[in-house]
């Protein structure tokens, strides 16, 4: 008998089989385990395990598939947001929170206004703080375009109490 030598091209670099949602049901645990599990780690363990280089892109579409069956969609937990202002409203006295959502579009694209919470405690503390109230803002720049506003206060031991968190138009969809 003569061994084979000949090789067929991509078979080293490319099986069909190997989908982001088979990586992400094979290294589901390993990837919820460590949230910060990068990318190189899961094409590096797909090359030992099974032989077969997989692109960046492939290991991080597996890398949000296996988030998604862990913690849902992004989407959906924009969808949960008044249950947790709610939740948070009952289980913190004196704890403030507001929430307006728009209207679908043509589209079918919503677009939450604002939601804003401030919990009881740090109201409370607030009256304990320096008398000057510092607002700051950032812009969301990812999938998901809105603005971020906290306000924050100083102590006299100078510590920062956060105070609020506004969150304006999140477009979703």
């Amino acid at each position: 008998m003569v061994n084979h030598s000949c090789q067929l091209e991509g078979v080293l670099t490319k099986h069909c089989n190997l989908t982001a949602s088979l990586i992400a049901s094979v290294m589901f645990t390993d990837i919820i385990e460590k949230r910060d599990f990068e990318c190189s780690y899961i094409m590096t363990a797909m090359r030992r395990q099974f032989k077969y280089n997989i692109t960046y892109l492939k290991a991080w579409r597996a890398k949000q598939l296996a988030m998604e069956k862990r913690f849902d969609t992004f989407e959906a937990s924009y969808c949960n947001l008044p249950r947790v202002l709610q939740m948070i409203k009952e289980k913190n006295p004196g704890t403030y929170t507001a929430f307006q959502e728009s209207e679908p579009d043509a589209n079918d694209v919503t677009t939450f206004e604002r939601a804003f919470f401030s919990l009881g405690t740090c109201i409370e503390s607030f009256r304990h703080c320096r008398p000057l109230l510092c607002v700051d803002g950032t812009f969301l720049t990812g999938k998901y375009k809105g603005q971020i506003l906290t306000a924050i206060g100083v102590d006299a031991n100078n510590q920062i109490l956060s105070l609020a968190l506004h969150l304006l138009r999140v477009r979703i969809g």
